[in-house]
C-alpha cells in the first residue's frame, strides 16, 4: 500500500507530460491552423475567379455565335445564285473556315444550354446551306459547260444526285483528249464535290471514269474530322 501513492503519482506526472504541449508545439499547431486557413480562403478564390472567367467566356461565345448565325443568314443570301467557279469554291471554302473556329470554341460548352442552342443553330444553318449551294452550284456548273462544249460537238448530262457528270462526244476515243480534259476539269469537279466524271464517245458507249471521293457536302472544313 505505501508504493500505491507513489505510483499514482508518477503515473499522473507521466499524464501531464505526454498531454501537455510545448510553447513551440502550440505555436506549430497554430501555423498549421492559419496555413490551412489561407489555403481554404485561396481555394475559395480561386473558384470565384474560375467561375468569373466561365461566365465571362460564356457570354462571349453567345455574343459570338449570335453574330455568326445573323452574318451567315447575309452569306447564305450571297452565296444563292453564284456562279460555280474556282474562286466560287475557293471563297465559300475560306468563309466556312470562319465560322468553324466560333462552332470548334463553343462545342466544349455544352454545359451551357443557350450555348448549346446558339451553337447548334449555327451548325444547322451552315450544313443546311452548304447541301442547298453545292446542288446548284453542280447544275450550275453542267450547264455552263454544255453551253461552252456544244460548239465542240460535245453534250454534257448530271446525273439526278448532281454527283455525276457525263461528258459525250466522239473526242474521247482518243485517251489523251479524255486525260487532258480530266486534267483541266480535275480542280473545279473536285471542289464542286462531283462523285464520278464520266466520258463516253456516244450514249451509252464504253465509258471512261475518274472517282473523286469528295466529303460530304454539309461537312465543315476546320470543324468536321
Amino acid at each position: 500500500m505505501k508504493y500505491m501513492i507513489p505510483l499514482l503519482v508518477i503515473g499522473l506526472i507521466i499524464t501531464l507530460i505526454v498531454t501537455t504541449k510545448t510553447d513551440e508545439e502550440k505555436k506549430r499547431d497554430r501555423d498549421l491552423e492559419i496555413a490551412r486557413q489561407k489555403s481554404a480562403e485561396n481555394d475559395i478564390k480561386d473558384k470565384a475567379i474560375i467561375n468569373a472567367k466561365n461566365i465571362l467566356l460564356t457570354r462571349h461565345l453567345k455574343i459570338s455565335l449570335q453574330s455568326d448565325l445573323d452574318a451567315w443568314a447575309k452569306e447564305d443570301e450571297n452565296l444563292s445564285g453564284r456562279a460555280a467557279t474556282q474562286d466560287f469554291v475557293l471563297t465559300l471554302k475560306q468563309r466556312v473556315e470562319l465560322y468553324s473556329q466560333t462552332l470548334l470554341k463553343s462545342r466544349d460548352s455544352f454545359s451551357n444550354k443557350e450555348v448549346a442552342t446558339l451553337h447548334n443553330k449555327l451548325l444547322t444553318s451552315i450544313r443546311t446551306t452548304l447541301s442547298r449551294v453545292f446542288i446548284a452550284a453542280r447544275k450550275d456548273y453542267a450547264n455552263t459547260t454544255k453551253n461552252k462544249l456544244w460548239e465542240e460537238d460535245i453534250d454534257v448530262h448530271i446525273s439526278g444526285d448532281t454527283k455525276t457528270i457525263t461528258l459525250i462526244g466522239y473526242h474521247f476515243a482518243a485517251n489523251k483528249i479524255v486525260m487532258e480534259t480530266m486534267k483541266a476539269m480535275r480542280d473545279i469537279t473536285t471542289g464542286l464535290k462531283f462523285k464520278r466524271v464520266v466520258f463516253m464517245i456516244y450514249k451509252n458507249s464504253r465509258s471512261t471514269y475518274y472517282d473523286l471521293s469528295p466529303t460530304k457536302d454539309s461537312y465543315i472544313e476546320g470543324y468536321d474530322k
